[in-house]
């Protein structure tokens, strides 16, 4: 097959994990080119990566079929200053990007010149929800516009770059990693594959932190992070009651989940009485799982009937949107069906193959909803919003 020009690398760079995906145009439209996940060093400290580790990425990567160093890189969740308010409408003459920037940076409280920062204005058929009665839909009751914005500081963004430019990466944009996870859903939607509208809400499930957030023809309305719901809570839980190691709780979780999986064993150095006892052990890890999931279920039915009563996300005012899950949680046997099941029919586990297709070489991205961010992040070309660089 002749491949075109490829795509930015597409880095999410998480605690545990590096995702990363390269997309092509080919002759039949977009494909996934390369595509692999990485665990990280237990030594590597957040989402920024020093010197050291941004060279060996770089080596394997491009052993493992990527071309060239220019990468879009994902913002993490913990350095994102987030939030909805009010500005005056345009025809105002007020100087709104001025005063989105004031605001956003007094609620991170940093500098506005020390940051940067991205807005979005909500559509005017989204905010019936928000005006009630007989107020005009393009306005809130006090006359305002309602706008979502994003930004992460001078100093944040620093940190985060300095390591990948000392090996040679060149990084081309910043961007949220809940816009480049719509981006990526929007493509597979406008492609048919996915049956996604204009308005939808994405699950993230992660290590550290679950994101909820609503969009509204592609405009991020909503956000909502849930630090007490990420995998590492769940982790901590399972070595806490169980007594067991890190190890033992990945394999849980990972391996067997909420499914009736039966391991040979959890620990292959346990003695004879320590193996008897596993069959005990597997049942209560999945009521410890299942408790988690069910907590889950119940802030992101939370959410959505929040999300939908305050802006028009679904088809119409009276329907409600599609709701998909991404990112690393969603491989945990079990919990996307289980979170699908309990959610409703609009309800589904998106992979990176439903939103972009996959020439054999990047197979392994094709059913793996661990990679919709990354992919999301190699779609970026400049012309849609959520750009933070």
């Amino acid at each position: 097959m002749n491949i075109g020009r490829r795509s930015p690398i597409g880095l999410d760079v998480g605690s545990r994990w590096i995702k990363a995906v390269q997309v092509a145009r080919t002759r039949d439209g977009e494909r996934i080119v390369a595509a692999t996940r990485l665990r990280r060093s237990p030594s590597s400290h957040g989402a920024g990566m020093d010197s050291a580790e941004a060279d060996a990425l770089l080596g394997v990567l491009h052993r493992q079929g990527f071309n060239g160093q220019e990468v879009v890189l994902s913002a993490p969740h913990d350095l994102l200053i987030r939030h909805g308010f009010d500005l005056p409408p345009r025809e105002s003459g007020a100087p709104v990007a001025v005063l989105a920037r004031a605001e956003l940076a007094r609620i991170g409280r940093c500098v506005p010149a020390a940051m940067e920062m991205c807005w979005w204005e909500t559509p005017s058929w989204a905010r019936a929800g928000r005006a009630g009665g007989g107020a005009a839909p393009n306005a809130t009751e006090g006359g305002g516009i309602p706008v979502y914005a994003l930004g992460m500081a001078h100093e944040s963004a620093t940190a985060l770059l300095d390591g990948l430019e000392e090996s040679g990466w060149r990084v081309v944009a910043v961007d949220a990693p809940t816009t480049a996870a719509a981006r990526a859903v929007e493509r597979g939607a406008t492609g048919g594959r996915l049956a996604f509208g204009a308005g939808m809400l994405l699950v993230e499930i992660g290590w550290s932190t679950v994101c909820i957030s609503a969009f509204a023809g592609g405009v991020p309305v909503y956000e909502r992070l849930l630090d007490e719901r990420g995998l590492s809570r769940l982790a901590d839980k399972l070595r806490t009651d169980l007594k067991v190691t890190p190890e033992v709780c990945e394999h849980l979780v990972e391996s067997v989940g909420l499914t009736d999986a039966r391991p040979n064993s959890l620990d292959p150095a346990a003695n004879a009485t320590d193996r008897r006892q596993e069959p005990e052990l597997l049942g209560v890890a999945r009521k410890i799982i299942a408790a988690h999931a069910d907590g889950m279920i119940d802030d992101i039915r939370a959410s959505v009937s929040y999300a939908s009563r305050r802006f028009v996300i679904g088809a119409d005012a009276g329907s409600g949107a599609p709701v998909g899950f991404v990112g690393g949680g969603c491989v945990i046997p079990g919990l996307g069906e289980r979170l699908s099941n309990a959610i409703g029919a609009s309800a589904s586990v998106i992979a990176a193959g439903q939103c972009v297709q996959c020439l054999p070489e990047a197979a392994r991205a094709a059913g793996d909803p661990s990679f919709v961010c990354a992919l999301g992040l190699a779609l970026h070309d400049g012309s849609h919003p959520g750009d933070l660089s």
